[in-house]
């Protein structure tokens, strides 16, 4: 009975962003209990408060072009374009052209991507990011960087690595 409601809550999942979560349907039914924890940290991974939608979403993209080859930039994709994150701004970043984004985005972008990459300038990115965003938010998106990271390479591990893929530019699925 639990797996069964699991699965569907992992289908309506599927059906949301147009990818297959075969990780978790294998987590679920081998681990229950690693699929639990694991399913509070995908709450947990969603949070954000002090930092805005766009940013969030934004900063993850770009983390995922270097960890993902298609399905995770995907789901995050298609979770903002739902929460109206204009599709202008996702095309940018997916293209390499975050430098047309307004400054703030461009400072959230840059930074994200030198995270993941370990640039030597961090600590100068962090501090053109404080004039954009406050302390609590600037907490939250260091938080969404590591956390944003754990999914491809949860799958990896897990043999669910795929063949790249494009995004489908249509956007969320309904």
């Amino acid at each position: 009975m639990k797996y069964t409601l699991i699965a569907s809550r992992i289908r309506a999942l599927e059906q949301q962003t147009g990818v297959s979560m075969d990780y978790l349907h294998e987590m679920s039914a081998i681990a229950p209990a690693v699929f639990w924890r694991f399913a509070v940290f995908m709450h947990l991974s969603t949070y954000r408060r002090a930092l805005s939608v766009e940013a969030f979403y934004l900063a993850q993209l770009a983390i995922l072009q270097f960890q993902d080859c298609g399905p995770c930039q995907q789901i995050v994709f298609s979770r903002a374009r739902m929460a109206g994150v204009p599709m202008a701004w996702l095309q940018a970043v997916q293209a390499g052209h975050w430098q047309t984004l307004p400054d703030w985005a461009q400072a959230v972008v840059a930074f994200a991507r030198a995270v993941v990459i370990n640039q030597s300038d961090i600590a100068e990115r962090q501090i053109r990011l404080a004039a954009f965003f406050c302390e609590e938010a600037l907490v939250e998106l260091a938080v969404n960087i590591g956390m944003v990271n754990v999914f491809p390479i949860v799958k990896r591990a897990m043999g669910h690595g795929q063949q790249c893929m494009s995004l489908n530019w249509e956007g969320a699925r309904s």
